[in-house]
C-alpha cells in the first residue's frame, strides 16, 4: 500500500501531478444476498489528496442528517525512511463496517457507533514502533437479529491502545458499560518473533460487576479474579483458548476451547465447569448471547437455591449455535446442570416447587429437567409432595419454550382438590 502511495505521482496529466481525486454528494446501494437485506448510504464524500510531497490524505464521509459520520486517514513519510501514520473515525457505525468487510452471515445486529484515534510509526521495513490510540462505542445494541432476548445493550465502552516495541506487546485496556453492568479489564497480545508464528493473548486485572437479574432481589456480583490464556495462529486461522479462570466471591468458572475458522465456517469446541455457586449468582453469571432460549427458560422458572455443578460442552458451527442457524445435533451441545435446595415453577399459573433436588440436561436443541423431590405449599397453607418430575423442552432455541410437564403428587384430598381447581389445570 505504501508502495502504491508513492507511486500516485504518476497518474499526473500533461506533465503535471494528480493531487486530488475524489466524489462528491455521492449514493451508494448494497444488496446483500446473503439475507436479502438492502442498505443505502446517501450524501458520500470521498477524496484522496497528497497536500504536499511525501503525504496522502484520504477522507469519506456523509452529512446525512440523522448520522454523519467520517473516517480520515493520512500516511507522511519521517526521518530515516519511517511513516508517520494516522486515523481519526467519527460515529462510524459497526454495523456498516462488517457490511463492508463481508464478516459474519449478515444475522448480526450491531446497531453500534464508535470513534477512534490512533497515531502510529511504521519503519522502514514495515514493522510498528509506535502506536497508541483511543476508541469510544456506544450507546447501541449488539446481538442476534432473530433473537430479541439475546441483544446487549451498550450503554457505553471505552478502549485504549499501546505497542511497546522493546516486548512486542500490544497492551489495551478497556471498560465497557451495559446497563448496571461494568467489565473493567485489560487486554494483551504479544506478537510473534519469527513471521507467522503465533499470537499470545491474554485477559486479566480488573473487575466484572454482574447486576443481579431481578433488581428488586439480590446484589451484584463481583468477579475480581480474571485470567485468561490463549493463541492466534493466523496460518492455521484458529484460536485456541488454553486457560480461563473467572471468579469472585460465591462463583468460579472454568473455561477452555478453541474456535477453527480455516473451513468453510467457523467452528467451535468449548468446555467450562462450575460448581458450588447460588443460582442467583448462576443467572448472573449465564451469558445473553448463550443458548437464549434456555436461559430465559432459567431464569423466569428457576428462582432459588444452590448450584452443585454445571458442565456445558460445545463441537458444533458457530451458526448451529445461534438461534437462526441450523438445528443443533444431539453431540455439538451439552449441558448438565446438578440443583439442590430449588424453587422452580415449571408450569406458568401453578404454585412453585419449594427445597427440590434437580438435574437438568441439554443435548443439542432439547433439554430435560429432572425432579427428585420437592414440596408444593398452597394459598391455604396445605402442602403436596411431589416426585419423579420430568419437564422436557423440545426445542429449546426458540424465543419461550413450550414444555411437557410430568410428575407424581402425594398428600391429602383437600390439597389435591385445591390444586386441581386452580385455573392452570381446570
Amino acid at each position: 500500500m505504501l508502495a502504491w502511495i508513492d507511486s500516485l505521482s504518476a497518474l499526473g496529466l500533461d506533465g503535471y501531478d494528480l493531487n486530488e481525486i475524489g466524489l462528491k454528494n455521492g449514493r451508494i446501494v448494497v444488496d446483500d444476498q446473503r439475507n436479502g437485506q438492502r442498505s443505502v448510504f446517501d450524501n458520500i464524500t470521498l477524496s484522496l489528496t497528497r497536500p504536499r510531497a511525501g503525504e496522502v490524505v484520504f477522507k469519506i464521509g456523509s452529512e446525512q442528517h440523522e448520522r454523519p459520520w467520517l473516517l480520515l486517514a493520512s500516511v507522511k513519510t519521517t526521518a530515516g525512511s519511517r511513516r508517520a501514520v494516522s486515523i481519526e473515525a467519527r460515529k462510524i457505525s459497526l454495523r456498516d463496517v462488517l457490511l463492508a468487510l463481508r464478516l459474519g452471515d449478515g444475522q448480526l445486529a450491531a446497531d453500534v457507533p464508535f470513534s477512534a484515534t490512533v497515531r502510529a510509526e511504521i519503519g522502514a521495513d514495515g514493522t510498528p514502533e509506535t502506536v497508541n490510540g483511543r476508541m469510544v462505542v456506544g450507546p447501541g445494541m449488539i446481538g442476534d437479529i432473530a433473537q430479541g432476548n439475546g441483544r446487549i445493550a451498550i450503554n457505553r465502552a471505552e478502549i485504549g491502545m499501546e505497542w511497546d516495541a522493546s516486548r512486542r506487546l500490544l497492551a489495551a485496556p478497556f471498560q465497557i458499560i451495559s446497563g448496571a453492568n461494568r467489565f473493567t479489564l485489560m487486554a494483551q497480545a504479544v506478537a510473534p518473533r519469527e513471521a507467522g508464528g503465533p499470537w499470545m493473548l491474554s485477559l486479566s486485572g480488573g473487575s466484572i460487576v454482574l447486576a443481579p437479574v431481578d433488581r428488586a432481589v439480590g446484589e451484584p456480583l463481583v468477579l475480581n479474579r480474571i485470567a485468561i490464556r490463549g493463541r492466534l495462529d493466523p496460518n492455521r486461522r484458529r484460536l485456541d483458548l488454553d486457560h480461563g479462570d473467572i471468579g469472585g466471591k460465591g462463583a468460579a468458572v472454568a473455561v477452555s476451547g478453541s474456535l477453527d475458522f480455516s473451513g468453510d465456517e467457523p467452528r467451535l469446541a468449548m468446555g467450562l465447569a462450575a460448581q458450588q455457586m447460588s443460582v442467583a449468582a448462576f443467572k448472573q453469571m449465564w451469558p445473553l448471547p448463550v443458548i437464549p432460549g434456555v436461559r430465559a427458560w432459567i431464569v423466569e422458572r428457576l428462582h432459588s437455591g444452590s448450584i452443585e455443578r454445571v458442565e456445558i460442552a460445545t463441537n458444533a458451527p458457530l451458526s448451529a449455535l445461534q438461534s437462526s442457524g441450523p438445528p443443533i445435533p444431539d453431540d455439538g451441545l451439552s449441558v448438565e446442570i446438578v440443583a439442590s435446595r430449588a424453587t422452580i415453577q415449571p408450569v406458568e399459573g401453578l404454585p412453585p416447587i419449594t427445597d427440590a433436588d434437580l438435574v437438568a440436561r441439554i443435548n443439542g436443541r432439547s433439554a430435560r429437567v429432572a425432579l427428585g423431590r420437592g414440596t408444593v405449599e398452597l394459598t391455604s397453607g396445605r402442602r403436596l409432595t411431589v416426585s419423579n418430575g420430568l419437564f422436557e423442552v423440545p426445542d429449546a432455541q426458540i424465543d419461550k419454550p413450550a414444555a411437557r410437564v410430568r410428575l407424581r403428587v402425594d398428600g391429602p384430598v383437600p390439597a389435591a382438590a385445591e390444586l386441581l381447581a386452580a385455573e392452570r389445570l381446570r
